[in-house]
């Protein structure tokens, strides 16, 4: 190898793009990760009564029911038989059994439903069709939008300032059905003024299961692609503080995690508004350590958002004692997708400063990552292989050396990575290969010949890297061939020793520096 072109190599170590471009990238590529898939938190929640111990009808028989239910509301002059026909549907809504949204939908009657919520005088009335209306949103997108058309947003939002408490928790659950049906339902309720009745209601009421369907429903409104508008959801955060502080009930601190998770999944500016609130990250942190996967799915993915974001965010985590070793302790999930987030966290901290990227290596969690590699499922070992290629990128030429001569078979995971189909995971590991081979190339540390270019030989990285010389995407064609140069002048003759459990290289330079270099 020439003396300019060893000179080249040894003045630029790769530092690859600035860590928040990175770390956006890495976003990109977790999309699926990042997903709210609809079992993780259900949008939309029906209000069921015991079942009927008389069977299900025939849906000729339900129609014809329902047809003379509402024709009975529309027609008596009786407000008894009026309240009793509407309690008879809120039965038939309420059953587990094909529910008649579709039926009582096609009437027409929702206007008259929704003209009842204002019906103060009659209180039970109020509920039972707040109670109708509110099982028919959690139907179809159509139904939902057909409750939406006749008026009940701004109906359901007067409702909420009700002096009875179980008025204002019927019309918080029918909103949390409107608003997880779509984004543009639930900015059309946060604009119609109900985020500060329902914090209210959590706050004043004393029921559990009050606070519980409050809580889903304050979820709910901070939920859903696009994100709220911050100025529409900013005063929910406080509050979703409050309760993640004082709260010790499950269900609500599950609400309350996936709500923060929403809220950081996003901009930094949106991750600040969450991690400024005093004792929350430190908190979330705590319950990645739940016994209940239903609160440490969510809490998990907080703490993966809020580590997207700048060095202060990610600091912010790192600066919870716990946080290393949990992250650590769920790679070894029984859960994959648990196991995948936790890499993916860890992957995004890779991306972080040198002093962050100093800690992961502290917290020993390289060999975990590398038993990931081992053994776990292609997502898995993806989300591992990006956690290496972070820190190979994005680190110090001592915190490489760190790594590749403490643990042999890091480069071979990059080597065979350059198989796989995903092209941003091969350029990462290009870049991660060159700047191990960068590293060997300084003279005054690794006497030639570079001892990583031995190694990549050695475990057949260099046929790897041959056989998608030729690649048609044109970066990884030019990183391969920028790669290849390294190769060019190694003497044919030499040949490395092949210690037991690694790669020797006569007198055994790599394994010398465990320390750490001085560069």
């Amino acid at each position: 190898m020439s003396s300019r072109r060893t000179q080249e190599r040894k003045s630029k170590f790769k530092k690859g793009i600035d860590q928040n471009e990175w770390r956006r990238r890495r976003n990109d590529q977790s999309v699926s990760i990042r997903k709210n898939k609809r079992e993780e938190m259900v949008a939309k929640k029906r209000q069921l009564m015991p079942a009927d111990p008389g069977g299900d009808m025939g849906p000729s028989l339900r129609e014809e029911e329902v047809g003379v239910l509402v024709q009975t509301i529309r027609e008596t002059p009786n407000p008894e038989l009026r309240l009793e026909s509407v309690m008879h549907l809120r039965k038939l809504l309420s059953s587990d059994k094909r529910p008649p949204i579709r039926e009582i939908v096609s009437t027409g009657a929702l206007p008259l439903f929704i003209s009842f919520l204002a019906s103060e005088d009659q209180p039970r009335l109020q509920f039972e069709a707040a109670w109708v209306l509110t099982n028919i949103a959690s139907g179809t997108s159509d139904q939902t939008a057909a409750v939406v058309q006749a008026g009940a947003i701004p109906a359901f939002v007067s409702l909420m300032s009700s002096d009875r408490e179980e008025l204002r928790e019927q019309a918080a659950w029918a909103l949390g059905n409107i608003a997880g049906d779509s984004a543009e339902n639930r900015d059309m309720i946060l604009r119609a003024g109900a985020l500060e009745p329902l914090l209210h209601c959590v706050s004043s009421t004393t029921q559990v299961t009050a606070r519980r369907n409050c809580s889903w429903t304050l979820s709910n409104f901070c939920r859903g692609k696009p994100a709220p508008p911050l100025s529409l959801i900013y005063p929910a955060i406080g509050f979703l503080a409050m309760l993640l502080e004082k709260s010790e009930d499950e269900e609500i601190l599950v609400d309350v995690c996936w709500a923060l998770s929403y809220l950081t999944d996003g901009a930094n500016e949106r991750i600040e508004s969450v991690v400024n609130q005093p004792g929350v990250v430190p908190r979330v942190v705590d319950l990645l350590d739940h016994h209940s996967k239903n609160l440490q799915t969510p809490s998990l993915r907080v703490i993966g958002n809020i580590v997207t974001g700048n060095e202060h965010q990610t600091q912010a985590v790192l600066n919870c004692p716990l946080a290393l070793p949990l992250l650590k302790k769920l790679l070894h999930h029984e859960n994959k997708p648990t196991k995948k987030e936790a890499c993916w966290g860890l992957s995004n901290i890779a991306a972080g400063a040198p002093h962050q990227i100093g800690k992961l290596i502290e917290a020993d969690i390289i060999p975990s990552v590398l038993e990931l590699l081992q053994s776990s499922e292609f997502e898995i070992r993806k989300e591992a292989i990006w956690t290496l290629s972070n820190i190979a990128t994005c680190g110090t030429p001592p915190q490489l050396a760190a790594i590749v001569s403490v643990h042999d078979s890091v480069i071979l995971h990059f080597c065979n990575f350059l198989e796989c189909t995903d092209v941003a995971t091969v350029s990462v590991c290009l870049d991660a290969l060159e700047n191990i081979l960068r590293l060997g190339s300084d003279m005054e540390k690794f006497p030639p010949p570079n001892p990583f270019v031995m190694q990549i030989e050695a475990c057949g990285g260099l046929d790897i890297i041959n056989s998608i010389s030729d690649h048609q995407h044109n970066t990884i064609f030019d990183k391969v061939n920028s790669l290849l140069e390294y190769f060019d002048d190694i003497d044919d003759t030499f040949e490395p020793d092949v210690e037991e459990g690694g790669y020797g290289f006569g007198t055994g330079e790599v394994k010398d520096y465990q320390g750490g270099f001085n560069f």
